[in-house]
């Protein structure tokens, strides 16, 4: 009787296993598309797995609480892809998401002194890897933009044409506080970077402070008053009709 009910055990808590984050604010409309190709709309309190991929309509923006306390913004017309996520209650062992298309903004919580803990941010041309920071990558045709507001991003570039790889063609870029870098097929140009901005910048800082609060509750309550606002919504939109 025993095995049984280990493997029952097992078998439900696969599901929490699998969640990195939930959504913590959300502007507009957005989805995630599971592993197993089902496409689910999300809202504020939405569980994020591994191997989703999120993408935020356009004229929206979408804001992640990771299970670390890191945060995660995607402008509109953005798609991500997470493609690793590994945690020990809130202590990051490794992340990585590949930008597919748009802008990310990421504010890293910093690894515990001698870990060797990863956070990556992908694209076509480059990978953006850091312990702990302020950054922002953005994918536009075929440059991508690594802006860093705070800290120090490591992107290794690489200058291949598409389909004929050349380890000679990668090269690895220190970009520290203040500093973008456009990374083009073959080259990399730096100048000054100040933040995100207009309408984006405005709900980043929106979806800083949400999440500021979400930090001081409890696990079980963080999420709690904003499902209940959202049944209220859904029962005056159906009491109207």
């Amino acid at each position: 009787m025993y095995r049984p009910l280990l493997w029952l055990t097992c078998l439900f808590a696969l599901p929490a296993l699998a969640e990195v984050g939930r959504v913590a604010q959300l502007e507009g409309e957005a989805t995630r598309t599971a592993s197993g190709g089902a496409v689910e709309a999300l809202e504020e309190g939405s569980a994020i797995e591994v191997g989703d991929v999120l993408a935020v309509k356009d004229g929206g923006n979408l804001a992640l609480l990771l299970t670390d306390e890191s945060t995660l913004v995607l402008a509109g017309g953005s798609q991500l892809r997470i493609d690793e996520a590994t945690f020990a209650g809130l202590e990051r062992k490794g992340f990585s998401a590949r930008l597919l298309v748009g802008t990310v903004w990421a504010r890293v919580k910093k690894a515990v002194a001698g870990s060797s803990a990863k956070f990556d941010v992908t694209t076509e041309r480059a990978v953006a890897g850091v312990r702990g920071t302020t950054f922002q990558v953005e994918v536009a045709g075929e440059e991508t933009r690594v802006d860093v507001e705070e800290g120090l991003v490591e992107v290794q570039h690489d200058g291949s044409a598409p389909g004929q790889a050349r380890p000679e063609a990668r090269q690895v870029h220190q970009v520290r506080g203040g500093e973008r870098v456009r990374f083009l097929r073959e080259r990399a140009l730096r100048e000054r970077f100040v933040g995100p901005q207009g309408r984006f910048h405005r709900f980043v800082r929106a979806a800083h402070e949400r999440v500021e609060k979400l930090r001081h509750l409890p696990l079980e309550r963080r999420f709690q008053e904003r499902r209940q606002e959202q049944r209220e919504r859904l029962r005056e939109r159906r009491n109207r009709r």
